[in-house]
């Protein structure tokens, strides 16, 4: 996963996420409009110790 999705803004399209996770994600696609510090959850269905930061682990790049 490009490095840009972590530095998206909290307003990053939904439907844009549901094609760069290619619908695996269906739960994080729909809270992917969720405020920063919430972010780290739209990695923890693939990446359990996300970082809150929003920084996703090397295992999704």
């Amino acid at each position: 996963m490009p490095s840009e999705f972590a530095n998206t803004t909290q307003i990053y399209n939904t439907r844009s996420v549901i094609a760069s996770s290619k619908g695996k994600n269906m739960n994080a696609a729909a809270i992917a409009i969720t405020p920063h510090r919430n972010r780290a959850i739209v990695f923890s269905k693939s990446a359990p110790r996300a970082k809150p930061c929003g920084t996703p682990p090397s295992s999704l790049s």
